[in-house]
């Protein structure tokens, strides 16, 4: 499954301005958060909760942020 990581990096923009800040929030580098939105790394469940912490966000929110999926799968032989 390919994820759509748009939400969280508007979310990342909104909330810490530059994504450098957002990886030292998770304790990554920010190689590490650049290969993660572009969904080549997975999140982990603790960096997940961190945020969902922080923000007091709603399971709906986090589900958006971390877990939509990328539209019409390119090269992926489906129909």
């Amino acid at each position: 499954m390919k994820h759509n990581y748009n939400y969280l990096k508007r979310f990342i923009k909104k909330n810490f301005g530059f994504q450098k800040k957002y990886a030292e929030f998770l304790g990554v580098s920010n190689i590490c958060l650049s290969y993660k939105l572009n969904d080549k790394q997975d999140f982990t469940e603790e960096q997940i909760i961190k945020t969902k912490n922080a923000f007091n966000l709603s399971p709906e929110e986090v589900f958006k942020l971390f877990h939509t999926e990328e539209k019409g799968g390119k090269g992926n032989g489906s129909s």
